[in-house]
């Protein structure tokens, strides 16, 4: 108790016998870690430490503290395995079996709607994106993220993975990685992928970088978690074209027409893309006398 609780609390600093430790830690109670709460509460009423264990764990992803409580837990003889397989999958990046595991409603309806996505899917995703279920949550962020990617909404996808890259967990972080190496290399920016394959290989063991490079050399890298049969998406049609060398005039200038002038400046850094500036309809920089002109203008006022 001491050895877990005296690294993050001023009122158990020093070793004391339980009845001299105990006030101080009361007194302080609102202030410590989540954890600790639930095993001061499980004082007054020790049946309800793994309900209130449980609902910490279905609600928020803090996978090495909360292993250590469970570790604890099973010491006790509180029946704890179905949380430790869902500990081990997350820690693994399982999230498709962490989701299978969870068996209320809300996981289930999104298992069903990664099965067969479909346009009219996105908002009840949008609506799981807010859930208190940190399985939903996280897997929702991902799901909305690479579906953006294969519709060429770059900047929309860079929203829903920032939260999960961000994350101080593993779990959603990985997941938050691995959507935006994927994005990286939609829009060819090769250094920005080598930095996410080396924060990915800091979180991981498994070897997924390599994975990753060894399907882009064989140019078999378009979707990390949905098939692409699975997506009718304009803009992957038109980049699988592309990649083929095959014709993408009656498709291209449909996709320009429909894609923000922000997302086609994205591509159009891209080698596939490049030679298509023209009908990428960029706005065109300034000429060296335009842009002397407006700055010295400028200066004039």
């Amino acid at each position: 108790w001491h050895l877990y609780v005296g690294a993050t609390h001023y009122a158990c600093t020093h070793l004391l016998e339980h009845h001299q430790g105990i006030e101080p830690l009361m007194n302080n109670n609102p202030s410590l870690p989540r954890w600790a709460r639930i095993c001061m509460q499980s004082l007054h009423s020790p049946e309800d430490i793994l309900l209130q264990t449980e609902s910490w764990i279905f609600k928020e992803a803090n996978t090495i503290i909360q292993w250590r409580l469970i570790q604890r837990l099973s010491n006790q003889d509180y029946t704890v395995q179905h949380l430790i397989d869902l500990l081990v999958h997350r820690q693994n990046g399982n999230w498709l079996q962490a989701l299978t595991l969870r068996n209320d409603l809300e996981s289930e309806k999104l298992l069903s709607i990664f099965q067969h996505i479909g346009r009219d899917d996105i908002p009840t995703l949008q609506t799981m994106a807010k859930s208190q279920n940190i399985d939903v949550w996280a897997v929702s962020h991902a799901l909305l993220a690479e579906w953006a990617i294969l519709h060429g909404h770059f900047s929309t996808a860079e929203r829903w993975i920032k939260p999960l890259s961000a994350h101080d967990d593993n779990y959603p972080r990985l997941l938050g990685l691995q959507q935006r190496a994927l994005l990286y290399h939609h829009l060819g920016q090769l250094n920005r992928l080598e930095l996410v394959y080396q924060q990915i290989d800091n979180i991981t063991t498994k070897p997924i970088s390599e994975t990753l490079r060894t399907l882009i050399a064989n140019k078999e890298w378009t979707t990390n978690l949905f098939a692409i049969e699975e997506v009718p998406s304009l803009y992957l049609k038109v980049r699988l074209a592309l990649e083929r060398g095959e014709s993408v005039q009656e498709n291209i200038s449909s996709l320009v027409d429909r894609m923000p002038i922000l997302e086609r400046s994205m591509l159009s850094v891209h080698p596939l893309w490049s030679k298509w500036m023209d009908v990428l309809n960029l706005p065109k920089e300034p000429t060296e006398a335009e842009f002397r002109y407006n700055i010295d203008s400028e200066d004039n006022h």
